[in-house]
């Protein structure tokens, strides 16, 4: 058998060594015939250029030489052809040779397949005997199969039990977070009422107090006022009664002094202490004693004295009446915007209530034309003034839900409470794949709280936070023209062009006071 493979082995390269001669040999000839062609060219190229003529001839005698060698060449591949046939014969009487020995090896052969076959008999037999224990062991790994199959399937109900108890702690931890949230808020509300109702009770004692002042200064005015009369008839008639170079007290209460030390004709007044002497020098009232008492009219001059004192008084009189007026007016006004603010809140807060059914009215809708029809639904609510409330009454209403496909939330008022209330619906069963959340009040936190939130879900394999805010989840999805899966992107949420925390609108901050502070 090795000599006839290599006879064959042989035969076949000498086949294809004649070939690649018989090859040569045809482009040997194709070249002498294209030199011919060369050659006549240029002998008519002689003829019409006789300037070249030299170069010509050199070049021909080098074509010449060319042609000697490829005539060279042509002679050795003939003799190599010539060989190439000599060797084709002998492979030819190799060849009788190896076919007389094939037969003799195929008589051989019958003879060993008679052999065989009852050796394939036996083995048949065997086998048989052994497909039956196969069987019986078919059949115990069956059962035994069956028996994994069953601890698999148990192992896996306990993981999924355990994944959803896991995210029914996620569900209640982010509940228990948003209630403390909730219970935070109130007590703010109820630490604001409390301040508001605490300033109210101080605003009104100071009222109280200044009304209890100026009634006790209006009475302090007129017993000041019958007072000085008094004093002022006390010391007309006491005066003729007063020792030259002796002091003595004026009044009850004793702040002033008759002097008359200066001289025994003149009776001035002292006060008993520097602030009260600098008081009469700033007043001049011991200049107008003096002209009182050296002009023969005395009594006319404290009688205009007394009638001045008079009008200084009616003056504070009228002065404490416009105060006691200016009070009760800011006292009604007060009343009036206690009363407007009221009513206010109380009309801000039907409107909102109408909003809020009307919003959950448009979510109930859109949730049936998508169960209605075969495509997801699409909730639109861009420039709409929705707050974090409105997003918890979405929340409740989408928790669970398989038909609705985009939220678009673009240019409200949500913050990072409201995405709370989002990422509990992301987190769940959901085939929301979009959420616009542009132009709102939503921070670097909240959209952690997003990637976190998608990163629990069961449809997302990989989240990507992108720099400008954009949250981008990717999956195992399946065409709906062929059954093949690839990855793709199961959801984003965009939270780009978002505004600062402490920045809102103004009717969303008359919003939010009103809702913190409503005694306002």
């Amino acid at each position: 058998m090795e000599e006839i493979k290599d006879v064959r082995h042989r035969s076949s390269r000498a086949d294809s060594e004649r070939l690649r001669m018989e090859a040569e040999a045809r482009d040997s000839g194709e070249q002498l015939r294209e030199m011919a062609e060369k050659v006549f060219q240029l002998l008519e190229r002689l003829k019409l250029a006789e300037l070249g003529k030299t170069r010509a001839m050199e070049e021909l005698s080098k074509k010449e030489a060319e042609t000697v060698a490829l005539s060279k060449k042509n002679a050795r591949l003939l003799k190599e052809a010539t060989k190439e046939g000599r060797g084709r014969v002998k492979a030819e009487l190799d060849r009788k040779v190896l076919q007389d020995q094939l037969r003799a090896i195929k008589k051989h052969n019958s003879v060993l397949a008679a052999r065989c076959r009852e050796e394939v008999r036996l083995k048949l037999e065997e086998r048989e005997e052994k497909g039956v224990a196969v069987e019986k062991v078919k059949t115990f790994s069956g059962r035994l199969g069956f028996l994994l199959n069953k601890m698999q399937t148990d192992e896996e109900a306990k993981v999924v039990r355990a994944e959803e108890v896991r995210k029914l702690e996620a569900q209640l931890k982010t509940a228990n977070d948003h209630l403390s949230k909730l219970q935070v808020k109130i007590d703010d509300a109820n630490e604001s009422n409390r301040i508001i109702t605490q300033a109210s009770r101080i605003k009104q004692e100071e009222l109280e107090t200044i009304k209890t002042r100026l009634e006790a200064s209006i009475k302090g005015k007129q017993a000041e006022r019958a007072e000085i009369i008094s004093q002022v008839d006390t010391t007309v008639l006491d005066t003729t009664h007063i020792q030259p170079g002796t002091e003595s007290y004026v009044g009850p209460n004793s702040r002033f002094l008759l002097d008359t030390s200066s001289s025994p004709d003149l009776v001035l007044l002292k006060g008993k202490s520097v602030t009260l002497r600098s008081w009469l020098e700033t007043h001049d009232a011991n200049r107008i004693l003096k002209r009182a008492q050296n002009s023969p009219n005395t009594k006319e001059m404290l009688v205009e004295h007394i009638g001045r004192c008079y009008g200084v008084m009616v003056a504070q009189e009228e002065r404490h009446g416009v105060m006691r007026k200016d009070l009760l007016d800011r006292d009604q006004r007060l009343e009036h915007l206690t009363r407007k603010c009221s009513l206010v809140q109380e009309k801000l807060h039907l409107e909102e209530e109408a909003k809020r059914r009307a919003l959950l009215r448009y979510v109930h809708a859109v949730k049936y034309s998508s169960t209605s029809s075969a495509e997801l639904g699409v909730i639109q609510l861009p420039e709409s003034s929705i707050c974090d409330e409105e997003v918890h009454a979405i929340a409740a209403l989408l928790r669970g839900d398989m038909s609705i496909g985009q939220l678009s939330l673009r240019n409200n008022m949500i913050s990072d409470d409201g995405v709370h209330a989002l990422a509990a619906i992301l987190a769940g069963k959901s085939n929301i794949s979009a959420i616009d959340l542009r132009g709102n009040m939503v921070t670097s936190h909240g959209i952690r709280i997003i990637a976190e939130a998608l990163e629990r879900s069961e449809r997302v394999r990989h989240v990507y936070v992108h720099a400008a805010g954009k949250v981008e989840a990717l999956g195992i999805g399946q065409s709906r023209h062929t059954s093949t899966k690839s990855v793709e992107t199961v959801c984003c949420v965009d939270c780009r062009d978002n505004r600062p925390a402490g920045h809102r609108p103004p009717d969303a901050a008359l919003k939010a006071a009103c809702r913190k502070d409503p005694q306002k």
